[in-house]
């Protein structure tokens, strides 16, 4: 009778019981639940992009590269056969690719992949894009307009922004655009900032800049390129509000003509030398020369790199009974999360190989598992997604579903005692029946009998003329639910509901 065990070894009274209900409780000859040590992982499944990538448009081979943040060659030729592409964005796991020759935009895989090459048509020498959840922003330089469309190509606003002089970039920051804009007739560019409706914050917001710009936002700065052919290249940082922070952030380019930001690091394309150059947004240079042998790099773009592990993972008794709640700290660098749990291997070590998505794409750090087994307690993980990527596994934690309480419990009167009945409770393997002779429990009524297989018991020490009240719960060999009553009985007497 494994509950008689536990009350005798722990020495519970009846209220240290229900003080205890949510605790794990063992038998004498078995070990107690306790937290595992820590496991080895087993690889998650691969990746949509194996790490922070650095794609860039070859105007004159007519392909995109793809290398890694150190300069690495994942494919040189990831995409091919395009004509003259002039911009690039990553939007989740899906690359877009502005070709000036043809007036389209092309949807592409990480992989390389085709989607659509023609996803967008009828562009006029399209310069630049920019994506925003599921919105495109494409600038036409000839016909000096910003257009909007939708991730899936459908036209929302195809002049969004008019009046442009030669749109060459865009950058989005919050609510609102910046565009680049280059006048031939001078050869300097205007940043201006517009609303994603087409309304002019500031169309003048950052002038004077030298020769076509591209631009890149993180947090509250802008920085900016400037060239022009036979002077040293140079970028630039403000803030985006115009201020400028540093006119000469960074010197001695040739022909600076893409930017783009990864956490800290910003990457610049240079023309003139087929190259990418790596700083810190401090203008530290990383690498000048990160990657070489570069056919007329016109674009830049860097998806982020795989997010952190979340921590913290707690698995414990929810407000609900049946239920478990999972809840972490957040995971750098996520958007979302997907929860795994494993219903094997219960009693040795965790396993992530074995475990199964359970749900993707949680917004937030918790979840209720309304699956959970109250039987024997499962394995927990939690993976961080930024939509590219996702990070290796959280430490594990177990987590157990609380027992129900017995439900239809009933006392009645019997020539040999009183009977009790009760409904079986999933994940019980044993029922403990408490007696006492108060309805309130006080004193702690004491165990009547436990280890009970069955959902009925006899009181057959019941003494003529006294009432009696009993309270029963459901345990199994990892906790023991609340109890149930009372119920009150007696021999010669009528049964009755007591007190709830």
């Amino acid at each position: 009778m494994f509950l008689q065990a536990v009350v005798e070894e722990v020495g519970c009274s009846f209220l240290k019981m229900r003080a205890l209900r949510r605790r794990v409780l063992r038998r004498k000859d078995q070990t107690p639940w306790k937290r595992r040590s820590r496991p080895v992982f087993e690889p998650l499944e691969p990746r949509l992009l194996l790490s922070g990538s650095v794609f860039v448009t070859n105007y004159f081979s007519n392909s995109v590269g793809e290398y890694t943040t150190s300069g690495a060659a994942v494919s040189a030729s990831l995409i091919t056969g395009l004509n003259a592409p002039a911009a690039i964005a990553v939007s989740g796991s899906d690359l877009f690719v502005a070709n000036g020759g043809s007036g389209t935009i092309g949807e592409y895989t990480a992989s390389g992949a085709a989607v659509s090459a023609s996803l967008i048509t009828g562009l006029d020498a399209p310069a630049a894009v920019a994506a925003s959840g599921s919105d495109l922003f494409v600038a036409n330089f000839n016909s000096g307009t910003i257009g909007e469309y939708t991730t899936s190509g459908a036209p929302l606003n195809p002049s969004l922004v008019t009046g442009l002089a030669g749109p060459t970039s865009v950058a989005i920051s919050g609510s609102d655009l910046f565009v680049a804009s280059y006048n031939s007739g001078t050869g300097l560019s205007t940043i201006g900032e517009y609303s994603f409706s087409g309304s002019a914050v500031d169309a003048a917001l950052i002038t004077g800049l030298r020769g076509p710009a591209a631009i890149a936002i993180s947090g509250s700065d802008l920085f900016s390129t400037n060239n022009t052919a036979g002077v040293s290249g140079t970028v630039s940082e403000y803030t985006t509000a115009g201020a400028t922070v540093n006119a000469s952030l960074i010197t001695g380019l040739d022909v600076p003509v893409g930017i783009a930001i990864s956490d800290s690091d910003l990457f610049v394309a240079n023309e003139g030398s087929n190259t990418v150059g790596e700083y810190t947004t401090s203008g530290t240079p990383v690498s000048a020369s990160l990657i070489t042998g570069l056919n007329g790099p016109t674009a830049i773009a860097v998806s982020a790199g795989a997010p952190s592990p979340p921590g913290a993972l707690s698995a414990t008794f929810a407000t609900v009974v049946g239920e478990v709640d999972l809840t972490w700290s957040p995971a750098n660098g996520a958007t979302s999360y997907l929860v795994y749990r494993s219903t094997t291997n219960k009693s040795g070590s965790a396993s992530f190989g074995s475990a199964a998505v359970i749900a993707g794409d949680v917004p937030g750090t918790s979840y209720a598992d309304t699956k959970a087994s109250a039987t024997e307690p499962d394995w927990y993980w939690v993976v961080a997604s930024n939509g590219t990527q996702r990070s290796d596994p959280s430490d594990p934690a177990d987590g157990l579903a609380e027992l129900a309480t017995p439900g239809g419990f009933a006392a009645s009167d019997a020539q040999n005692g009183v009977v009790l009945s009760w409904d079986p409770v999933g994940g019980a393997t044993g029922y403990a029946v408490y007696r006492g002779t108060s309805p309130d429990g006080s004193p702690s009524p004491p165990l009547l009998q436990g280890g009970i297989a069955a959902t009925t018991c006899t009181d057959t020490s019941a003494v003529a003329g006294t009432t009696y009240y009993y309270w029963v719960e459901a345990g199994n060999l990892w906790q023991s639910g609340s109890p149930a009553g009372p119920e009150s009985g007696g021999l010669g007497s009528t049964s009755t509901s007591g007190p709830r």
